[in-house]
């Protein structure tokens, strides 16, 4: 024998309860055979403080450790739910695209007959006159640099002018009591401007023959299915605060874009409650290996499947970024408080 082993031997004897387990413990998580001189120079009162703290780590990795797998299989399911939002969200830029195209790069096909219409309709809207005398003061370049009682006195002018052009026959209006209401057109005319028709969907329009109503049908049926297509797509998922949609009433049937909003949902939720169940696991390990001079108590198997579980977490997180916060919150002490006592339960099971 030699002198370092002699004073081994010695000091076997002096090792605590505590000591001891967490020589155990280090030889399990290492993957070496126990000293089997640990527990044969144990004294015999320190035997029944032994076999509990022992049973204390078979517990903790019943308890924790089946916890850590479970987990493992519900990060799984969060990722599925990312990869489907992902998939949503390229669908969204897709309609955005392809609306962006229709809006600015097409013309919305009008007949002759409909657009005269639609521009006789236009020239005899009522605007009343108080409006149209706002509109001209807010005209100046410099209406805002104007005081309110500044501004009051010019709408006053401008409407002195406008009844004056009414009764010159300028302008053409509706009475009704105190109540004056111009025909657009007239005004239009005063000032020397055009009338035009704005289109539904776009930026610009393709006045054609009547003879060419057919095409126009059909042309109006393609963009209408182009236009619902996209209000129905998520596209607050790739421009924020863009076409957000909400749950059809009466229980219609639901869009991508209500689809996406529940998912998504489920997605913040998932995110915040997966990650303060792995942190609820690592807390109590904290506190039981408290037991063993803060060794670690689980082993590094169960230990990896923790830290690749938050890993996966803030990954989720960082393809939603643009969604979902950026902080993530611990667990209430008395989630941690039950895992604790569940693990301390199953010990004196044993």
């Amino acid at each position: 024998m030699t002198g370092r082993e002699g004073r081994l031997d010695r000091l076997l004897p002096t090792l605590t309860i505590q000591e001891r387990a967490t020589e155990i413990l280090c030889a399990w998580k290492d993957g070496r055979p126990e000293d089997p001189q640990v527990r044969r120079s144990m004294p015999s009162e320190q035997r029944e403080g032994l076999r509990r703290l022992v049973n204390l780590v078979l517990a903790a990795h019943r308890t924790l450790g089946c916890q850590a797998l479970i987990l493992k299989g519900l990060v799984g399911q969060l990722e599925l739910q990312v990869g489907w939002l992902s998939t949503l969200t390229l669908s969204a830029l897709d309609a955005y695209q392809m609306s962006e195209f229709v809006v600015f790069h097409t013309a919305e096909p009008i007949t002759e007959s409909e657009h005269q219409r639609k521009i006789s309709e236009a020239r005899a809207e009522l605007i009343p006159l108080a409006d149209l005398a706002e509109i001209l003061v807010g005209e100046d370049p410099a209406n805002s640099e104007f005081s309110d009682r500044e501004w009051k006195r010019r709408v006053r002018e401008r409407s002195t002018e406008l009844e004056g052009l009414l009764a010159s026959g300028v302008l053409l209006a509706q009475r009704r009591g105190r109540r004056t209401r111009i025909e657009y057109g007239s005004y239009a005319d005063w000032r020397g401007e055009s009338v035009d028709v704005p289109p539904e969907w776009g930026v610009k329009l393709e006045v054609v023959p009547d003879e060419e109503a057919e095409r126009v049908h059909r042309d109006r049926e393609g963009r209408e299915r182009v236009r619902q297509l996209v209000s129905e797509s998520p596209l607050w998922l790739v421009r924020p605060g863009l076409g957000r949609l909400t749950e059809p009433a009466g229980g219609g049937t639901p869009t991508l874009s209500t689809i996406a909003k529940a998912l998504l949902g489920q997605v913040k939720e998932g995110i915040a409650m997966r990650w303060q169940e792995v942190r609820a696991v690592e807390l109590a390990a904290t506190r039981l290996s408290n037991h063993f001079g803060g060794e670690d108590i689980l082993h590094p198997d169960v230990r990896g499947l923790l830290d690749e579980s938050k890993e996966r977490i803030l990954k989720a997180q960082a393809n939603v970024s643009g969604h979902v916060g950026a902080v993530l919150e611990d667990p209430a002490p008395a989630a941690v408080a039950t895992l604790v006592d569940l693990v301390t339960s199953e010990e004196v099971n044993l």
